[in-house]
């Protein structure tokens, strides 16, 4: 996965209310790794 690309999430806004998100995918800082989940 390149940087600058995109991923989707589920985010909580509210209690009790989930929204389906597109967020950017950004380079992990400095001591931090990124992982790719296959499968859960």
């Amino acid at each position: 996965m390149k940087v600058g690309s995109t991923y989707h999430a589920v985010q909580a806004v509210s209690l009790g209310r989930l929204e389906l998100t597109e967020k950017t995918v950004q380079a992990p800082g400095p001591g931090k790794v990124r992982i790719r989940i296959e499968a859960s």
